[in-house]
């Protein structure tokens, strides 16, 4: 079969449409059925999907589907003790009120030695400023001494927050974790320690 130019062409096109359409490897969170992409950016790196949970209020509430990534070089390894980059993506199923989301992260962050005086912490609280709405996000990425927070479209580099970058792991996959199935995952797929 001989083609033409345009022919050539018109095939090319078509096999990069269907090359852009197909679906990318995805990580569903099971209950709140949230899909998440496999691999996000992480500080200039990529990182992979390591596990994926849900956030319950109180009578078993979904608030948030949350999935945790890991830099290839924390596979194996404890994600609460790596200096790696780790990835926090939470979006939201249901509107969640600035103040609830605030006190929250003021509760899990004291349990692991911080307070909402501390300098990072006022910064990283300083963010949730607003409602969180259905379908918005809140990303928290930690490397080394550095977190970048996202709040729904704004976001803020905390440098200098190892104590921060620590504890914002541990209020996902410490003890009193208000995502349990997280660890749970975690420790089911083998990517990583908690």
């Amino acid at each position: 079969m001989v083609m033409n130019g345009r022919q050539l062409g018109q095939i090319v096109t078509l096999c990069a449409l269907v090359g852009a359409s197909a679906p990318a490897r995805a990580i569903q969170e099971p209950e709140t059925k949230q899909v998440f992409p496999d691999q996000v950016p992480c500080d200039g790196a990529k990182a992979i999907a390591a596990a994926a949970g849900v956030r319950e209020a109180a009578f078993g509430v979904d608030v948030y589907g949350v999935v945790l990534y890991v830099a290839p070089e924390a596979k194996g390894k404890s994600v609460t003790g790596t200096e790696a980059c780790v990835c926090i993506r939470a979006r939201f199923v249901r509107d969640v009120g600035a103040d609830k989301i605030r006190e929250a992260w003021i509760s899990g962050l004291k349990k692991h030695g911080l307070s909402a005086g501390d300098a990072a912490v006022k910064q990283f609280l300083g963010l949730i400023g607003a409602e969180m709405k259905k379908g918005g996000e809140m990303v928290m990425t930690t490397h080394g001494d550095k977190v970048v927070f996202k709040y729904m479209k704004r976001s803020v580099t905390i440098a200098g927050a190892r104590k921060l970058a620590g504890a914002i792991k541990k209020v996902y996959l410490g003890s009193g974790s208000p995502t349990p199935a997280l660890s749970k995952d975690l420790g089911r797929r083998g990517v990583a320690k908690p």
